[in-house]
């Protein structure tokens, strides 16, 4: 997904790479305008010039380098600063680089220009300055949270050191003498401060009493996008990297901000429905269900994906979908409705209606979405809380899960680290320029929220926050109270899923996502599909593939989406590093979950043939950490095989007896061709290799299709 202008036909082509010292450069041929010599234009000879129109010069873009080596590509070879390294640089270093370490970096790069240690062209030599010294300005004035270190502030004092030697009187020392000041003046041991909605009212204000069905509906989403905004707009956008916030918590702090607030909402929707158990009557627990339809359908014309993200959630949860007899008592244009707004959120095709929302409306001025007010049920005009009814808005705020799904996916798909033809290690600088990318597409919607004029109000904010979290467990319980479980199929799912209730740990829980009957499978159960859901580490999806494929084995993969299975539930929520659970088994409707597929393997080997009754494959799930040789021991493990894996190889079988052979070390999820259905065969590899296409030449296209999310 890019939200920035299409390409130009006349972008650059690759050619090769090339190799130097510390680095290693992505060459590239470029057509661009010829522009004649000065001594045409001043009466040189017509027929000593040429009449091109076009010339192709060759493009030098780093793929791996050093930390020095990408210091020195922060200008490029006529000494200007190239504003793409730059920002790629202070958008992604925290990964490779302290905070000091690139600063030293980068002073000991200017020093030694100064001083005649490393030699560059004469005319270029104060550009090369320039271009390090306006890197260090953006830093200090986009980044200062880098350099916040109470007491002392160590960097930020080495970083006036150097700039009053080499530079004084500059922008770059005031701006330095400026973040001395404030930040001895900051009483708080930390940069970012945590969001609070009431502190800034007044008693008097909170003494307001509202109820939730004399609320506009309109009031109400603008309210929710209006504290959307606010955080979004706050997001410091490399806090989303995944790798990057499990490393050091202080990294994540405005992420974690906007996961508190989404968490908030799915949970305070989930409570006032269940709320009163079976004392509160079918037809007024469906007016409460209605009226989160309608503040849903008033969130997707304002373009806040967030809370519109969290009230699906909500709704798809098994504590509410279950609750069938309520749901009947929903008046039928409103069921429509949700499912179309449920749609959005389909994981068919990686969300593909999700990212196509956010391609088309994005930066645009107005939503393609019309609100169902005509059948809303209004509450009397004079209960009705207005807060001085607000004219439309253009903002946009985004689903943040769609981005950091692409960042882990990144994250994943490339290493930190490459290795240079001399052996030694290099920082993966087009893994970095990957993850800005997905980054900038964030600052743009940032800045279409500024769009948006909200004021917001303190009654709705102080009722708001007061509103009553039940636990998990309490909201189920309470579920159950409305509507029983059949006492039939307890039994069964009980007995089914008690190893998985007892086994299944914080991060494994995303790999079950919510299946749904025929009629519904459209929509996406993305309440346990949030914002953090690939974090999950190795040994976790290690664990919870063996205890799945048990599951699978023992009643059948039918089973999986069987309707009894949708007595046993999930209650999720978002938490820094991912979902945490209440252990009880996913059995809510919605959609397969994107980051564990099943797949279907076979086996072609010499002397190995089905009995009467076998089946002729096998069902495996498929992480998004499984690496070639582990899905072939799992597979081999499946057909009681005991052989070496290194003595197989994998392809998946495509249409018309196609098959794209999978390169020994990659990682299957992402290296699979998602077009096809995901077959599987195994051939031992003294037996011929699979005809098609490699996947070698396969993947490049496919893998840079991937990473550039145009899906």
């Amino acid at each position: 997904m890019d939200l920035s202008s299409q390409k130009s036909p006349l972008a650059p082509r690759y050619w090769g790479d090339e190799t130097g010292p510390g680095g290693v450069w992505g060459i590239y041929l470029k057509k661009v305008r010829y522009h004649p010599s000065s001594s045409y234009t001043n009466g040189e000879n017509d027929d000593t010039v040429s009449h091109l129109e076009w010339e192709t010069i060759k493009v030098k873009s780093l793929k791996a380098g050093t930390l020095d080596v990408i210091v020195a590509s922060l200008a490029d070879d006529q000494g200007e600063l190239d504003p793409n390294v730059a920002h790629i640089v202070l958008s992604t270093f925290r990964s490779f680089a302290t905070t000091r370490r690139l600063l030293d970096s980068i002073i000991q790069r200017y020093t030694a220009i100064k001083e005649s240690k490393i030699k560059v062209a004469e005319d270029t030599e104060r550009g090369h300055l320039s271009a390090l010294l306006q890197t260090l300005s953006e830093w200090i004035d986009k980044y200062p949270e880098d350099f916040f270190a109470p007491p002392d502030h160590d960097d930020l004092l080495e970083l006036q050191r150097f700039v009053n030697l080499w530079a004084p009187s500059s922008s770059v020392e005031r701006k330095i003498q400026s973040r001395v000041k404030e930040f001895r003046a900051k009483k708080s041991a930390r940069f970012f401060e945590p969001k609070s909605w009431i502190n800034e009212y007044s008693r008097d204000q909170m003494k307001i009493a509202l109820q939730f069905e004399d609320i506009d509906n309109k009031h109400f989403a603008l309210q929710l996008t209006w504290m959307d905004m606010t955080l979004f707009k706050r997001l410091v956008p490399y806090h989303c990297l995944a790798h990057r916030m499990k490393k050091d918590e202080r990294y994540g702090e405005t992420y974690n901000d906007t996961v508190k607030q989404f968490n908030s909402v799915v949970r305070k929707v989930i409570s006032m429905i269940v709320m009163g158990g079976a004392e509160v009557k079918v037809t007024q627990r469906a007016e409460v269900l209605t009226k989160w339809i309608e503040i849903a359908d008033e969130l997707r014309y304002v373009k806040n994906f967030t809370s519109l993200k969290a009230i699906i959630a909500a709704l798809q949860s098994n504590d509410i979908y279950r609750l069938s007899r309520v749901w009947q008592a929903v008046p039928k244009e409103k069921a429509q409705r949700f499912s179309e707004l449920a749609a959005i959120f389909s994981e068919d095709n990686n969300e593909m209606n999700a990212r196509s929302l956010l391609l088309k409306e994005g930066t645009a001025k107005t939503a393609d979405w019309k609100p169902d007010r005509a059948n809303s049920k209004s509450p009397k005009n004079n209960k009705t809380h207005h807060f001085n009814h607000q004219p439309t808005i253009s903002g946009t705020i985004p689903y943040l899960g769609t981005f950091t799904k692409d960042l882990t996916m990144t994250d994943s798909a490339l290493p930190e680290t490459t290795k240079h033809p001399d052996g030694s290690v290099l920082i993966n600088f087009e893994k970095k320029r990957r993850e800005f990318e997905i980054l900038a597409n964030i600052r743009i919607l940032q800045g279409s929220a500024n769009s948006y004029q909200i004021q917001p109000d303190p009654a709705f904010l102080v009722w708001f926050d007061s509103i009553e979290i039940l636990r998990e467990d309490e909201s189920y319980e309470l579920s159950c109270e409305i509507e029983p479980p059949n006492p039939i199929t307890i039994k069964e799912t009980n007995s089914r899923s008690e190893g998985l209730r007892r086994s299944t740990s914080v991060n494994d829980a995303v790999a079950f996502g919510h299946r749904k009957n025929p009629s519904t499978s459209s929509t996406s159960s993305s309440s346990c599909a949030l914002y953090s859901q690939d974090l999950q580490s190795t040994s976790d999806v290690s664990s919870m593939q063996s205890l799945a494929v048990g599951v699978a084995d023992s009643s059948g993969l039918g089973s999986l989406s069987d309707s009894r299975l949708s007595q046993s539930t999930c209650s999720l929520s978002l938490t820094r590093n991912g979902l945490s659970t209440n252990g009880r088994l996913v059995g809510s409707p919605g959609s397969r979950n994107p980051e564990v597929h099943i797949a279907k393997v076979s086996i072609a080997q010499t002397g190995v043939t089905p009995q009467q009754g076998q089946n002729l494959y096998k069902s495996i799930f498929l992480s998004n950490r499984e690496r070639t040789q582990q899905v072939i021991k799992v597979s081999l493990e499946k057909f009681n095989i005991t052989d070496d894996p290194g003595n197989y190889i994998l392809a998946q079988q495509g249409p018309d007896g196609q098959e794209i052979v999978i390169p020994p070390d990659t990682n299957v999820f992402y290296a699979v061709n998602k077009s096809f259905d995901l077959n599987f065969v195994l051939k031992h590899r003294s037996l011929q290799r699979p005809t098609g296409p490699s996947l070698l030449k396969h993947k490049s296209s496919s893998m840079s299709l991937l990473l550039r999310r145009k899906f």
